[in-house]
């Protein structure tokens, strides 16, 4: 086949097997008939790096170049491999830039670079055809090459989104493992407190009436006394201490002196105010009649004393039972109205150990009725008054403020306020991440437990939850619960 003087490097009109059939009758023409050899797949014609012994023009099939790498063998290119393998490598010292591999059967010839360069010498257009394949291979190299930059910046892109949504998905799942060890925590600490609850009621139900058999037993018996003024001046007394309420030092100082006016001895007025006689007419009564004696009277009034603090605790006992069922079962419980309130008197019974030491302000407002799971949100209480009081564990005159109001109609707002340091912004920005902490090490600032459970169960009532520390205005922390007052139907 004769070649064509006038084809130019750019000239598309002759297919790349029309220009490698002319190169190959150019080589039978210049060396002889060369022999056509038939390859399998799979036969490697140049191996990355080694030298290469000869080219190999392909007359037809298909080859690839590849390159191993630790993720396996990688395809570099196939449809832009070109007909002239191996005539590259000689920009790389005669060594092969690409590992060459048959993928289907080829027809080709292949000869030496001293018989090509011959050839190229005896007719110089080889040396255009060769350079008119090669410059086509290239232009399919970059062409597949921008397309593997555009399929490389789509994958990233698509790489990022998926990454952007596991770690949302991380994140979901990390909140729900923590809200199902919390809610398995519920559980637990439900059955202690139902069965504590429990045990409890039959004791202290014994105890209110051990109170009211004591209290009638020991007026009966006083009443049954033959003297009936001595008779009515221990039960008086002892009525009379029952009865008696705590008295500040003001309140005492107070009602010493009237006392003293009352009965003219100061010293006796003392002593009446200590047992706990607050009623200046009994007093004035015990003084000038005859019957019972100053010890009597104090024994009188100790017996009172003693059954009014048998009472009351009691009643502190009950409250606390009360309390705890309230946790018994927080998520069982379905959502009925509930006082604002008395919830959270609840939660501040049950912290009344760590609260022993803190003055504790409620300053409540006017607030409708609160539809909720009331044990969900005595914990939320809960967390985060035992976070104000670690908080307040190395401040002098330590105080919380709980503050209740409706800001707007249909909505309660809850506000607890601690007087402690207040919590750095760079902490802050942290404190409701499932496993955030700041009570490892030396940081104390009493917002490590509880925070992301109390905003999950917030924002499961439809309400929202946000604090506030070391602002222009106050140095403490300030955390602001707004609850709808009534929730939605599907919620119910």
């Amino acid at each position: 086949m004769a070649t064509n003087p006038h084809l130019g490097i750019f000239d598309t009109s002759v297919k790349s097997k029309e220009i490698v059939q002319q190169i190959v009758a150019g080589v039978d023409d210049s060396l002889g008939p060369q022999p056509r050899l038939t390859l399998p797949a799979g036969t490697t014609l140049t191996v990355r790096g080694e030298p290469v012994a000869h080219v190999t023009l392909v007359l037809k099939g298909r080859v690839a170049l590849v390159q191993e790498s630790s993720a396996g063998t990688v395809v570099m290119h196939e449809g832009s491999t070109g007909r002239l393998i191996g005539l590259m490598s000689m920009t790389e010292g005669g060594n092969a830039q690409n590992t060459a591999r048959t993928t289907t059967d080829i027809t080709c010839v292949q000869i030496t670079f001293d018989q090509l360069k011959k050839v190229i010498d005896e007719r110089p257009t080889i040396s255009l055809l060769a350079t008119t394949l090669i410059v086509r291979s290239l232009d399919m190299r970059l062409r597949r090459a921008e397309e593997l930059h555009l399929e490389h910046a789509r994958l990233s892109a698509d790489l990022a989104k998926e990454r952007s949504e596991l770690a949302t998905a991380l994140t979901n799942l990390e909140e729900a493992r923590t809200e199902l060890v919390a809610q398995e925590r519920l559980v637990s600490l439900g059955s202690l407190a139902a069965g504590i609850a429990h045990e409890l009621n039959n004791p202290l139900a014994a105890i209110d009436r051990l109170a009211e058999y004591l209290y009638t037993d020991v007026m009966t018996l006083l009443g049954s006394v033959p003297d009936k003024d001595w008779a009515h001046q221990a039960t008086s007394t002892i009525e009379n201490a029952i009865e008696a309420t705590s008295l500040s030092t003001r309140e005492e100082r107070a009602l010493r002196k009237e006392m003293t006016a009352a009965i003219g001895d100061p010293v006796l007025a003392q002593q009446l105010v200590l047992v706990g006689i607050q009623d200046v007419d009994l007093a004035r009564t015990l003084v000038r009649r005859s019957g019972i004696g100053r010890d009597e009277v104090e024994n009188a009034a100790s017996i009172g004393t003693h059954l009014r603090n048998l009472r009351s605790a009691s009643k502190k006992i009950t409250g606390l039972v009360a309390s705890l069922r309230s946790y018994a079962r927080p998520d069982g419980d379905p959502i009925m109205g509930v006082n604002l309130h008395e919830n959270i008197d609840d939660a501040v019974r049950l912290l009344s150990h760590k609260l022993r030491d803190i003055t504790v302000t409620r300053d409540y407002g006017d607030v409708p009725t609160l539809e909720c799971h009331s044990g969900q949100l005595a914990q939320v209480w809960t967390n985060v008054l035992s976070n104000a009081c670690d908080a307040l564990t190395d401040t002098a005159n330590p105080e919380i403020t709980i503050q209740t109001s409706s800001p707007h109609e249909g909505w309660v707002r809850v506000r607890i306020i601690d007087s402690g340091p207040g919590i750095p912004p760079d902490v802050l920005e942290h404190i409701f991440e499932p496993r955030f902490t700041t009570k490892s090490g030396q940081v104390r600032f009493g917002m490590g437990i509880g925070m992301g459970i109390s905003l999950s169960i917030v924002g499961k009532h439809h309400g929202t939850m946000r604090v506030s520390s070391q602002t222009k205005e106050d140095t403490g922390t300030k955390v602001t619960i707004d609850l709808p007052a009534t929730q939605p139907k599907e919620t119910q």
